[in-house]
């Protein structure tokens, strides 16, 4: 279990650095009269960047359900294993 956590932290990483790169690669305040040439590009850039974070986003959340699952999956096991020692104990 544990390797799963490692990896579902990797890839939480992963996606928060993505996300990162698709604010930093956002193009920024629009031009102030820009040509058609301008504005389709502007666009292109600003489109190409919100792919890019909602990329990112989505390997956060899935990275991150998966290490909650882990992380519940790991506490049912604690308890079933105190359960079984205390039973033992009796």
């Amino acid at each position: 279990m544990k390797h799963f956590r490692r990896i579902s932290l990797v890839f939480l990483l992963i996606g928060i650095s993505i996300l990162i790169v698709g604010f930093v690669k956002h193009p920024g305040i629009p031009y102030q009269d820009p040509t058609q040439e301008m504005l389709n590009i502007y666009n292109q850039e600003a489109k190409r960047s919100e792919e890019i974070q909602s990329y990112g986003l989505s390997i956060f959340l899935v990275s991150f359900g998966a290490f909650l699952m882990g992380k519940i999956i790991d506490l049912f096991r604690g308890r079933n294993k105190n359960k079984g020692n205390n039973e033992d104990s009796k």
